[in-house]
């Protein structure tokens, strides 16, 4: 029993240890699950996410960056699909968080102009 605080201690930092940072993620990606998967499990040095209650078709947001300036930017729809938008400039989530229609946002201004990069 005395060496369970050491092995806690032990566990938590390899679990820390393991996780990816946002710099280490590479500038495209061979699928979209792939890419799904490494920004999920790295870590990022801001985050923030927005639940829409009012929009009828996103359900929620998240802006994930490294730098502050730049960065990924995911929405959930009501019909249950997933979006990644790479490379999005904060601004563009800010505005996103006051816009009136969460969904014509989207298409207006990130559609198409901030795609995922596949190889």
């Amino acid at each position: 029993m005395k060496y369970f605080p050491c092995l806690f201690v032990i566990s938590l930092l390899s679990l820390t240890a393991c996780k990816k940072t946002c710099t280490t993620l590479p500038d495209s990606f061979s699928s979209i699950q792939e890419a799904k998967s490494q920004i999920k499990s790295a870590s990022f040095y801001y985050s923030d996410s927005a639940r829409s209650f009012t929009s009828e078709w996103v359900s929620k947001a998240e802006f994930l960056s490294c730098d502050k300036e730049v960065g990924f930017f995911t929405y959930d729809t009501r019909k249950g699909q997933s979006y990644t938008h790479q490379g999005v400039p904060m601004a563009l989530w800010k505005e996103y968080k006051k816009a009136e229609s969460k969904g014509t946002f989207i298409n207006r201004k990130l559609k198409g102009k901030y795609r995922l990069v596949l190889k």
